[in-house]
């Protein structure tokens, strides 16, 4: 049986499942070798779901408080980001025909 958690900590924990939360820190602390991880590996920390919980709300908070843009702003981002990425490739491979006996 799973260690009762307090009530703050029930509020994280459904919080991290509505965001998915496998972070950025997941990714860092793997170091890339052939070893199986371990399960605990996969369950994020107390710690882990306060500090993702404390990003979304300074998140919020910015764009909450960032300034309302009019269309020519709007437009001169876009066209920002149009300039910086010009083409998009998308590269995909069909899977593999069957092999028929």
């Amino acid at each position: 049986m799973a260690p009762s958690l307090p009530p703050v900590a029930h509020r994280i924990v459904a919080i991290a499942h509505v965001f998915s939360l496998l972070s950025l820190s997941y990714f860092l602390r793997y170091d890339h070798g052939t070893e199986e991880l371990p399960d605990d590996y996969f369950t994020p920390t107390i710690a882990d779901l306060k500090a993702r919980q404390e990003q979304l709300r300074a998140r919020t908070t910015a764009l909450n408080n960032a300034p309302l843009l009019t269309r020519a702003q709007r437009e001169e981002q876009a066209k920002a980001k149009r300039d910086r990425w010009p083409n998009v490739r998308l590269h995909f491979s069909p899977p593999p025909p069957p092999h028929l006996r």
